[in-house]
């Protein structure tokens, strides 16, 4: 009987961990958020404002932070996207832009307190821009989890997206069994460690029949970093590449 019921547990897991169970559960929590996959989405316009902690646990004032994006925004390397990032934070402003190979970025010089000057991404920076581009949260809930992500369950109500260009890349989605919305992003399986970085969804609103988080908190190796509330949230607002590639030094 104990060996029995040992192989249905075993079977259990197998199932709970399987491609087909995986996509299944991708389908349902895009289900949940809305039309996430339309060919209808053409651009988002997200602008959100957060309270910050620094590493001490002390309060370090606010941030703003918009990010713009064209789709299609799958990543496949056929296709074009651009993404424009800014952000005014308590000593700095970053901005960046990023067609999906290329771009420009401007960052917080954080030992001077000042901004360091607009130049051509490469090496670590365009790295560092590429996997936070790629990790977006829009571009993994649209996935169809076969052309950009392998995607799988690592436990119950876990999908684990690793990116198949860049396999170092991963996230994870705890997915809420009742509402099946994200309500964790990042290293979501090993939280309780007091070691990890993830995100929570805690408030949602909806936008043109779209889920989208309306308040996140952000933790950094267990402790919580940042409160960001969504300011405002557009779809097909119209975007041109052009204005998200324009230079903050050009005339």
């Amino acid at each position: 009987m104990v060996i029995r019921r040992t192989l249905l547990l075993l079977a259990m897991i197998t199932a709970v961990c399987s491609g087909e169970d995986a996509q299944d559960a991708l389908r349902r929590m895009q289900r949940s958020i809305g039309s996430i996959r339309s060919a209808e989405i053409l651009d988002f316009d997200w602008l959100v404002k957060g309270k910050v902690w620094d590493g001490s646990g002390a309060e370090a004032g606010y941030v703003t932070r918009r990010i713009r994006v064209i789709l299609p925004y799958t990543f496949r390397k056929d296709q074009d996207m651009f993404v424009r990032q800014d952000q005014q934070g308590p000593s700095a402003h970053t901005r960046f832009y990023f067609d999906g190979s290329s771009g420009w970025g401007s960052f917080a010089d954080m030992s001077r307190f000042r901004d360091t000057p607009v130049a051509e991404l490469s090496g670590a920076e365009l790295e560092m821009v590429r996997k936070e581009v790629r990790g977006f949260w829009l571009n993994l809930w649209r996935t169809d989890g076969t052309a950009d992500y392998a995607v799988t369950l690592s436990g119950p109500y876990m999908l684990r997206f690793v990116d198949k260009i860049d396999n170092t890349n991963i996230s994870e989605f705890e997915i809420d069994p009742t509402t099946w919305l994200p309500r964790c992003s990042g290293s979501c399986s090993t939280k309780s460690s007091g070691k990890s970085n993830y995100a929570e969804t805690v408030e949602w609103t909806t936008v043109d029949g779209i889920r989208v988080p309306l308040r996140i908190l952000n933790y950094h190796s267990g402790r919580l970093v940042a409160d960001i509330r969504t300011v405002s949230a557009k779809f097909n607002t119209g975007i041109k590449a052009a204005d998200l590639a324009r230079r903050p030094d050009s005339n």
